[in-house]
């Protein structure tokens, strides 16, 4: 044991045992033998490595020895060395760094962090002391910084909405996203670890321990992608610091209330949200947003604030159950019969949304009964060409003045009749002399009192009626407002014409 690598095989193997709750059972002889395999194991490990380059997929690297770039701290000594896992496939950085600290002997991420900034600093002194972890830990990796992100993080997945969304990470301030840069990458989505008894039982048979998953972390994940086991819940919040065959975990009981069909919704959810977790896609909100108000249309349902049919997020609340829905989206109020903006504005190119990755996927599941279709809408969504804009000929029909009257000038409800978008139908009802009235009965009163003789003084009784009449009135003389338009252009002609006839008389 003439090398330090050697000591630190013996003291990190010894750490793996000592986490081991069944090491404390076992006889004398079993642990001795289970210590010394183990102790093979690893510098066995130690020596493949160190004859190869060091890449993202190794199993075990070391970068105990920078050569010119070792560099002596201020007390005067060298800095200590550090032993680096690579991480594996679909690995959450939580439970790398716990791996981490396993392997450098540390108790306290703090400390590790500590370590790892200081030893990257060996090879990039350009690293500045206060770097987060997505700065520093990729060099010891020897990785790209958006690899790191992207297979140890939910950065990718948070980022995956491309368009102005209210809900997009570092958009208030650059302290703000600096804030989530150094801490948001460690949150974890759901309130517990979740881990697959069989997951488990392949980590072991392939590796001797077993790692935390990140798909199994997924907000609203119930199921293995891999094995489609329900997820065991961990409760203990450090259990990052060590593996899952290491840790107390219980059943899910709600999972026995579920229907076939909200299994099956949910199953597909999961499918979903994994696929774009380890694929990484841009979804284009507003395609994506204009496909699931066509899919919801199709279902009678509505996005909008104001409507008879029932709402988008009222269907979903209906089908799926609430317990799910509430620790899903732990940021929505969930209430029966009310317009949600965070499941409702994604149904809509014409709001600002406050929808999140998990939305989209939870309304691709909900509205697709196949995956893969659902997949394809998602990722990489096919806007319906825009129809030419219908004429006078068109708003001017019957049917649509029967329509305006029936819903009594609400032009939302008869945007949901025509199947169109409500701005849409506004302009061109206008264009015809039919204002929106809304859903106010004293505007409608002061308009028909107005309209049958009387004076506006006489019809209103606030300065707010009288301002609300006269936007109807000003509405309702669109067609008017043309003309006199008109009418001032032929002026000018007409003004122009006398002046380049005067001109050449």
């Amino acid at each position: 044991m003439d090398r330090l690598s050697d000591i630190q095989n013996v003291v990190a193997v010894l750490g793996e045992l000592i986490r081991d709750s069944s090491i404390r059972t076992a006889p004398a002889s079993d642990v001795d033998e289970r210590f010394y395999a183990r102790l093979a194991e690893a510098n066995q490990e130690y020596e493949e490595v160190s004859r190869e380059t060091p890449t993202w997929g190794a199993a075990s690297l070391s970068i105990a020895n920078f050569a010119a770039n070792r560099v002596i701290n201020e007390s005067g000594n060298v800095p200590t060395s550090l032993k680096v896992c690579s991480p594996l496939l679909d690995e959450l950085l939580n439970g790398w760094l716990g791996r981490m600290m396993i392997l450098n002997c540390t108790d306290s991420q703090k400390a590790m962090l500590a370590q790892m900034l200081e030893s990257a600093r060996q090879v990039s002194p350009e690293i500045m002391p206060e770097s987060d972890i997505s700065k520093f830990a990729p060099i010891i990796l020897q990785a790209s910084r958006e690899d790191f992100l992207r297979f140890l993080t939910f950065d990718a997945f948070n980022r995956a909405l491309i368009a102005p969304s209210g809900n997009r990470p570092g958009k208030k301030s650059v302290k703000h996203l600096a804030a989530y840069e150094r801490h948001a990458i460690f949150k974890l989505p759901s309130k517990y670890l979740r881990l697959c008894p069989g997951c488990v039982e392949d980590d072991l048979a392939k590796y001797s321990y077993s790692y935390w998953r990140r798909s199994h972390q997924i907000s609203g994940c119930l199921w293995c992608d891999i094995h489609d086991e329900p997820l065991r819940i961990a409760q203990d919040k450090d259990a990052t610091v060590f593996c899952p065959h290491q840790v107390d975990s219980f059943a899910d009981v709600r999972l026995l209330q579920l229907t076939t069909d909200q299994v099956e919704m949910l199953k597909r959810y999961r499918r979903i949200a994994n696929a774009v977790l380890q694929d990484a896609p841009q979804i284009l909100e507003a395609a994506a947003s204009e496909i699931f108000g066509r899919r919801s249309r199709m279902l009678e349902l509505r996005s909008g604030r104001v409507g008879k049919k029932k709402t988008v997020s009222q269907f979903v609340q209906e089908i799926l159950p609430a317990w799910w829905l509430s620790e899903t989206f732990s940021r929505i109020k969930w209430a029966p019969n009310k317009h949600i903006p965070g499941i409702d504005g994604a149904c809509t190119t014409q709001t600002a949304k406050l929808c999140t990755t998990n939305t989209f996927c939870m309304l691709a599941a909900v509205f697709y009964e196949n995956a893969e279709e659902a997949l394809a809408a998602l990722m990489n969504p096919q806007r319906k060409p825009r129809d030419r804009e219908k004429g006078a000929a068109y708003w001017s029909r019957k049917e649509v003045w029967d329509l305006y009257v029936s819903e009594r000038g609400n032009v939302t409800r008869v945007a949901e009749r025509l199947n169109m978008y409500a701005t849409t139908v506004s302009v061109g009802l206008r264009n015809q002399g039919l204002p929106a009235l809304g859903h106010s009965s004293s505007v409608k009163t002061c308009l028909e009192r107005f309209l049958s003789g009387e004076s506006i003084a006489e019809t209103c009784y606030s300065e707010e009626d009288i301002a609300a009449l006269e936007a109807v009135i000003r509405a309702a003389c669109t067609p008017l407002k043309a003309a006199t338009d008109a009418m001032k252009r032929q002026k000018r002609n007409d003004g122009d014409d006398e002046a380049r006839y005067a001109r050449v008389g």
